[in-house]
């Protein structure tokens, strides 16, 4: 049960973040577990990690964003000489990160070395690198968006067509992630709770779609806004829920998503269409998501085998070997067709042989 302390740390982190006060149930649960790992008692550490102490990097982040990790981790382990110095200051200045856009930015910590899922693996913020850089790296724009989304993308057409299983993930950078291995899935950010929040910051102070991720972080045009991730960004994932893959209108989509609310953990927000305005229809682009919505569909409109024989063939006709089963065909219709040949003269010349030499 959370303790009144902790109830007021987290409605401060919430106003940091935010900008508002509120409870924010699937965000908190996430970091709740996040603290409870940290904080697990075979790991040797001075002191508890807390809300306060992240909120104290979510500042310093917010403050300034061309500062670099090292940097970050040494002014939070001074405390500007106000304080004892913090033990805890490069796990709290990486839970920050995590608040604000969502992104684990120490992935070692709960992947292995070399980790992948398809083409995607997770970033880590270097030592050198700004802050700023390390969030226009997470999530770089597309070379090609599209011009158009074709609307084809369904959630039930996923899982019927593809046999897909939606994964619910906390890091924004693994959204649309397709996983064509058995059995595929597609990952899926289900915080919508959080995009909503970040984006009643923008639709109140009528931010343009178009801002740069530098004008998002700093924010020199309005204060309220600063570093929150990038407003395209935001507004691009809830569109590829909401009005994409589980269109209110849906039926067959709809019943899918509460099927994953009720039984994968999915952010009951996620089926809740209130709370976001400017989300266009047919004219709305893909800047960042793009690349992945091409490659879904792709795949619904060359489904790839369901079943292990159908993989294990289709796994045997790479070119090369499409070229060498070509050849194999030729030489067999080469010999057959020789075959055909050597009989038909065998059972010419057992006829000439029975019409010259009768039996009496």
């Amino acid at each position: 049960m959370a303790t009144s302390q902790n109830r007021t740390e987290k409605s401060e982190i919430a106003k940091h973040i935010f900008d508002e006060d509120g409870d924010f149930p699937a965000f908190f649960r996430f970091f709740d577990y996040l603290l409870q790992q940290y904080n697990w008692p075979g790991l040797r550490r001075q002191g508890r990690l807390t809300y306060r102490g992240i909120g104290d990097a979510v500042s310093l982040l917010k403050s300034s964003s061309h500062v670099t990790n090292n940097e970050a981790i040494q002014k939070l382990n001074n405390n500007n000489g106000t304080a004892p110095p913090n033990p805890n200051a490069l796990d709290d200045l990486n839970l920050a990160v995590n608040m604000m856009i969502m992104v684990d930015c120490d992935p070692q910590k709960s992947h292995t070395l070399g980790f992948t899922i398809a083409d995607y693996s997770p970033k880590s913020w270097k030592p050198e690198e700004t802050y700023l850089d390390f969030v226009k790296r997470s999530f770089p724009a597309d070379p090609k968006p599209s011009k158009r989304v074709q609307w084809s993308i369904k959630a039930w057409k996923l899982k019927e067509k593809l046999g897909v299983e939606f994964r619910p993930t906390d890091d924004l950078d693994k959204h649309l992630l397709y996983d064509s291995k058995d059995p595929p899935c597609v990952y899926l950010f289900h915080q919508v709770g959080f995009l909503k929040a970040q984006l009643k910051k923008y639709n109140e102070t009528e931010m343009p779609l178009d801002l740069s991720v530098d004008e998002c972080l700093e924010s020199l045009i309005n204060p309220v806004v600063r570093g929150s991730p990038p407003v395209r960004l935001l507004y691009e994932t809830i569109h590829s829920l909401q009005w994409l893959l589980f269109h209110r209108v849906d039926n067959k989509s709809d019943a899918v998503l509460k099927e994953l609310i009720g039984e994968k953990g999915f952010d009951p927000e996620c089926a809740n269409y209130e709370g976001y305005r400017r989300l266009e229809g047919d004219g709305f682009t893909y800047t960042y998501w793009g690349e992945r919505i091409r490659k879904l569909e792709a795949a619904l409109a060359k489904p790839p085998p369901r079943t292990k024989l159908g993989r294990w063939l289709q796994s045997q006709t790479s070119e090369r070997n499409a070229l060498f089963i070509a050849l194999l065909a030729l030489f067999i219709s080469i010999f057959v067709g020789l075959l055909s040949v050597i009989l038909a003269a065998v059972q010419t010349w057992i006829a000439w042989m029975a019409w010259k030499y009768p039996v009496k």
